[in-house]
């Protein structure tokens, strides 16, 4: 009998680009199903064909696979020579045969790019062994293997409800840390469930996406341009934001939010007053006001490239400051939006990276508008792309948790943790469809060190690098 197995949760690891386009896809839970979790307390590691002893460190042991923590792991022979494939383990489920058992999920080492965790698989049972160790009283359940791409994730195994007092899990094959074959065979967490799989409830009908894309904005008595010989890129004269970037006859949205724009001072909503935007050569400039802490400054896109690449980079710089108060202590833009992705194309993705110290638990997020949950996210670094075009970020936001403190600054737009507010991505319904949408997170303008003499921090800013297709895949 032929099982399928199933992703529960999972992502890949992040990736920089320096040329062309990347899709990696993410992974969603299954729903519909009606199971009963075992409890591991009550089941016992029976044996296993293979097991190191010392290069694991306090890992290798079978019995780790049943100790409700994803951090330690099972791992077969190798540090004095690896023992062949196939590699299995015997679960003993309780003191007595368990009616209906009919899932087992697999969770995978989550170090090491879970090196060793299971490709092609067989799943046994027996109810007839109260020691788990006679061959004969064991039958197959399940075969069926297992893509590279599902990394950490949970793999759930299902098979016709048993009467089941043993499991045994057979590896045939298994994967290394870079996704090639692989010899020794590791696992973190074995679980196993009763119960069925139910046919999932239909989803609710979606509209269908829109076979054209959005419509990119036109070049009118509202918008600025800056163009090199590359890139040209379309502003709204009115407040200092991106409309779209165009290069090589393909286009990337910048915002598409209607309505009044914001901007936040000290974590507050203020009133700004802004002159429209004026262009001259390469730059174009937007005095601001704000009057309620008596400060003002420029905002100045400037469009430029990289010398040893040729990619073009638009800047978005706040300088010139007027601001004896030191009364803009943080600053931000919170929907400027500074690149747009449009769900109806099935390779837009965004991707994001945030900072963590546990080896265990993956902080890399691969995300398909079309398939991406709506709502904020924050990230340490991210990437965005279209089938045509990629966009790479740069900022030097920042923010001081004392700065908080003492000045009473609001967290009303920041989230994720000091190191993980650098970028924020957010994804909603805009003209009837998904998009999704990468944004700056705050600035420090003047820290507690503005009182010591040490004067503000530097100009505020972000970049954005373009990048075509370089291959011409559309992936």
């Amino acid at each position: 009998m032929t099982s399928k197995s199933k992703m529960i949760a999972g992502i890949g690891a992040f990736s920089l680009i320096t040329a062309g386009v990347f899709t990696a896809s993410p992974v969603f839970a299954e729903g519909g199903d009606d199971y009963t979790k075992i409890p591991q307390s009550q089941m016992r590691a029976v044996s296993a064909n293979s097991i190191e002893r010392g290069g694991e460190g306090a890992n290798g042991d079978i019995s780790l696979v049943l100790d409700g923590n994803r951090n330690t792991y099972w791992h077969t022979k190798w540090s004095s020579g690896k023992d062949p494939l196939p590699h299995n383990f015997v679960i003993k489920l309780g003191e007595q045969p368990i009616e209906k058992v009919s899932r087992v999920v697999l969770t995978p080492r989550q170090t090491s790019n879970g090196s060793g965790r299971v490709h092609q698989y067989e799943v046994w049972g027996s109810a007839e062994d109260s020691t788990c160790q006679v061959e004969s009283g064991f039958k197959k359940l399940a075969s069926g293997s297992i893509e590279a791409s599902v990394k950490l994730a949970d793999s759930a195994i299902d098979f016709t409800p048993q009467k089941l007092q043993c499991v045994k899990v057979i590896y045939r094959s298994s994967w290394g840390g870079n996704d090639s074959d692989e010899t020794v065979g590791s696992l973190a967490e074995f679980n196993a469930f009763t119960g069925e799989h139910k046919t999932a409830p239909a989803e609710p009908e979606q509209p269908a996406p829109p076979a054209d894309p959005l419509a990119a904005p036109t070049e009118g008595e509202n918008t600025l341009k800056l163009a090199n010989d590359k890139l040209t890129v379309l502003l709204d004269k009115e407040f200092p934001r991106v409309l779209s970037y165009t290069e090589g006859g393909h286009t990337l949205l910048g915002s598409l939010r209607t309505g009044p724009q914001k901007l936040a001072v000290n974590g507050k909503d203020v009133d700004a007053e802004i002159t429209p935007g004026v262009v001259s050569g390469s730059k174009a400039t937007y005095a601001v006001s704000i009057p309620s802490v008596g400060a003002r400054f420029d905002a100045v896109f400037t469009l430029g490239q990289e010398g040893e690449t040729g990619k073009s980079v638009l800047e978005f710089k706040l300088t010139n400051w007027e601001d004896p108060q030191y009364g803009v202590r943080t600053i931000e833009f919170p929907q400027q939006d500074i690149v747009t992705l449009d769900g109806a194309d099935a390779n837009a993705q965004i991707s994001a990276a945030r900072l963590g110290v546990n080896r265990s638990q993956n902080y890399d997020d691969f995300e398909n508008v079309s398939q991406a949950q709506d709502g904020k996210r924050h990230s340490y670094r991210v990437l965005a792309n279209s089938s045509d075009l990629a966009a790479a970020f740069e900022t030097n936001s920042s923010l001081d948790a004392s700065l908080q403190q003492k000045f009473q600054v609001e967290d009303k737009y920041r989230r994720g943790g000091d190191d993980n507010h650098y970028w924020q991505r957010e994804y909603r319904t805009e003209q009837g469809r998904k998009v999704g949408s990468v944004s700056s997170g705050p600035w420090v303008r003047c820290s507690t060190a503005c009182e010591k003499g040490l004067g503000p921090d530097p100009d505020p800013f972000w970049k954005v690098a373009i990048a075509p297709d370089r291959n011409a895949d559309g992936k």
